[in-house]
């Protein structure tokens, strides 16, 4: 009932359609991702998030620590001297050793002004796009307008106030 979904199963589909859903971002931008990778593709996302944040755009981003524990600090600080609020999923100090491997957030949550949401497997990444060495990447995201779209942002929020202890309740979002 009043949603619309748009099945994406390979990154030359989702990556196109998830840059055109930033640039067109008005009021918010909502990121719950478990790979942000400092590659080429991940620095594509990065400089858009960092766009739509100098144009006033309120930008959150939530990423597992763990997952990205091989993505320099310089990555991230970039993104909050840009104004983006960047918060780390469970920061643990050493990734390699860690007792809560199960403990990961592995949700790929992005909404757009609470209108446009994408969700699924992909994360960012370019192995995503191209594959490891001769295998390609398959994966799948989907796009969804309509009511459901609520149901992402509520995910993403509790998210937030475990990551921020920030209770976000305006009804903008």
């Amino acid at each position: 009932k009043d949603n619309e979904v748009k099945i994406y199963t390979s990154g030359y589909e989702f990556f196109p359609a998830l840059l055109h859903a930033i640039s067109q971002a008005r009021r918010h931008i909502h990121i719950d991702i478990f790979i942000f990778d400092d590659d080429a593709l991940g620095c594509l996302i990065a400089d858009a998030l960092i766009d739509k944040a100098r144009q006033g755009v309120e930008v959150r981003l939530i990423y597992d620590d763990v997952a990205c524990w091989r993505v320099s600090n310089s990555f991230f600080e970039r993104m909050r001297d840009a104004g983006i609020d960047v918060h780390p999923f469970m920061p643990v100090k050493f990734p390699a050793f860690t007792s809560k491997a199960n403990y990961r957030n592995h949700r790929k949550l992005i909404i757009i002004d609470g209108s446009e949401a994408f969700i699924g497997g992909m994360n960012f990444a370019t192995r995503y796009v191209k594959g490891t060495g001769s295998q390609p990447w398959r994966d799948t995201m989907l796009r969804v307008r309509g009511g459901a779209v609520y149901g992402i942002q509520r995910a993403f929020l509790i998210d937030w106030y475990f990551v921020d202890r920030t209770l976000i309740t305006n009804r903008v979002y």
